[in-house]
């Protein structure tokens, strides 16, 4: 894994998620995770991209094996949902649904059906960041040092001029406390998930 790449898009594309949770820009938060996925499935792509096809897959690969009510069709749905149309969307009616219901410090219920409105699956916010920023962070872990997704970060957008020395002599922790897991030899899911879990009870004073 590349240290200086995999810290780099952690301290961006990542902790921009958890910028949003703090302002209070929850469904923000959520549309930033699918934005997230969609880089992760350009990078996992082969030369021939197809949009569809390379967001599902990442779903299948990173977030399915971790719940398996994560279905690619409906997670492509609510991506197109809310990164284009904010609403109704084609992916949508393919998915066999009619809405999402955003809801927050309601893990239990994440990824059901709901009776009211009919039709409707209900995205927990806490728990689909958390989700998908493990998803990230397996991603790297795993890929991280494959040449062409060395290549594709390399050709992308670049924000500010932090050097990869730099990114090294990080800590997670100091991209943002919520990583802090990051920094041990076995990073924890739960760990990563109640850290961003207490933001949120924080920002809602719950």
């Amino acid at each position: 894994m590349s240290n200086a790449l995999t810290k780099g898009f952690m301290h961006t594309a990542v902790c921009d998620l958890f910028r949003a949770l703090e302002g209070g820009c929850l469904t923000g938060a959520v549309t930033l995770s699918m934005c997230l996925l969609d880089y992760l499935a350009y990078l996992d792509s082969p030369n021939k991209k197809n949009v569809s096809a390379d967001f599902k897959r990442i779903v299948s690969k990173y977030l399915t094996p971790e719940n398996a009510s994560y279905r690619p069709d409906q997670m492509f749905a609510l991506r197109c949902s809310l990164v284009h149309t904010y609403g109704e969307s084609e992916a949508l009616c393919k998915a066999g649904l009619d809405g999402f219901i955003i809801a927050w410090l309601n893990g239990p219920f994440h990824l059901t059906m709901i009776l009211h409105p009919p039709n409707h699956l209900e995205i927990n916010v806490d728990s689909i960041v958390a989700d998908v920023v493990w998803a990230a962070w397996r991603f790297w872990s795993t890929r991280g040092m494959d040449p062409i997704v060395v290549g594709k970060s390399a050709s992308t957008v670049k924000v500010g001029l932090v050097t990869q020395q730099h990114y090294d002599a990080l800590a997670y922790c100091d991209l943002h406390p919520a990583l802090r897991t990051l920094d041990s030899a076995s990073p924890q899911r739960e760990a990563l998930n109640s850290a961003i879990t207490e933001i949120l009870r924080n920002v809602l004073g719950h």
